[in-house]
């Protein structure tokens, strides 16, 4: 019985680190697909009140795709009501797996990089940033993009997102 016992509790421990192990493509969690945030209207003044209140929006964007070892997809960001844009693919974010539910992200927009925790619950995908900095690319920074501080991001497109090529083979 005693062997039995801690035959048990090896096979528990051992399915333990699997799962603590587990590449984000083989977590149970539906992160695949486009996720969207809408900026509010509330600090909107003039033309871009109008043009709000008529509906349009800023967004921030994320389209995701898990492939045997990582999170893959796009993002946007845009300003001003869509006069300013910056989209581009995830090739330099990192997504660490935190729990089966949450991720920390190492994330990089036009001028600003910088960590976030993103976590599922219910339906809705959770962005949290922790810290971000300006940086210029070789360039001189005169836009920069900021993902939100906290944003409730919903999903638009269930399924594979409209790029899955980002991931390649």
């Amino acid at each position: 019985m005693k062997h039995c016992v801690f035959g048990i509790g090896l096979l528990m421990a051992a399915a333990a680190v699997n799962l603590a192990l587990a590449s984000p493509a083989r977590q149970s969690v539906p992160l695949n697909g486009t996720w969207r945030f809408e900026y509010s209207c509330a600090h909107a003044t003039g033309l871009y009140a109008e043009r709000c209140a008529s509906g349009e929006r800023d967004d921030f964007t994320l389209s995701l795709a898990a492939s045997d070892e990582k999170i893959c997809g796009w993002y946007e960001l845009t300003a001003q009501l869509g006069n300013h844009s910056d989209d581009g693919d995830l090739n330099d974010w990192k997504f660490t797996p935190t729990t089966d539910r949450s991720w920390q992200v190492h994330f990089h927009t036009s001028g600003t990089v910088g960590e976030a925790v993103v976590r599922i619950k219910g339906k809705k995908l959770l962005w949290k940033l922790l810290t971000q900095e300006d940086h210029d690319e070789g360039q001189p920074l005169n836009w920069s993009f900021s993902p939100p501080d906290n944003a409730v991001l919903t999903r638009r497109k269930p399924g594979q997102p409209r790029d899955a090529r980002s991931c390649g083979p």
